[in-house]
């Protein structure tokens, strides 16, 4: 199946502000406000770790992100060119922090928990040089 978009993006604020508010708009002609939401979040999640921890806050470079309108849901795949591959635990905890608080909120650290939360599947593979995150949202829970 052919991808219902494909884009090139830098790895700057900018370019994942558009490629997010982009892909939001396209999935929610398609799902619920929720499940367009949860998209736009797990999207930007992922191309900020790509950027912080792949280019290791390099923005010069380019990330692809397809997006996949599938029957049973939404698809994902964001692909990057980092040097190294990596793979994701099947559990990320959310950081302590008092929510009453604000002296004790963490500055990051959420990353990895969000997509783990909103997602119903995360996969990576390694093709050549690239690395391919896949993340999947399902219409329905099986």
């Amino acid at each position: 199946m052919s991808p219902a978009l494909r884009v090139t993006i830098p790895g700057d604020a900018e370019g994942i502000s558009a490629i997010c508010r982009d892909i939001r708009l396209v999935v929610s002609e398609r799902v619920n406000a929720d499940m367009a939401a949860r998209v736009e979040l797990v999207l930007a999640e992922a191309l900020n770790n790509v950027v912080e921890h792949g280019y290791q806050g390099g923005s010069e470079h380019p990330i692809q992100v397809e997006l996949f309108l599938e029957t049973s849901g939404i698809r994902l795949v964001v692909i990057d060119r980092s040097q190294k591959g990596f793979t994701i635990p099947t559990h990320a905890a959310m950081p302590d922090f008092d929510p009453d608080n604000p002296d004790t909120f963490p500055e990051g650290g959420f990353g990895l928990a969000i997509i783990l939360q909103c997602t119903d599947q995360v996969a990576t593979e390694r093709h050549g040089d690239a690395n391919h995150l896949i993340l999947e949202f399902r219409k329905t829970k099986p």
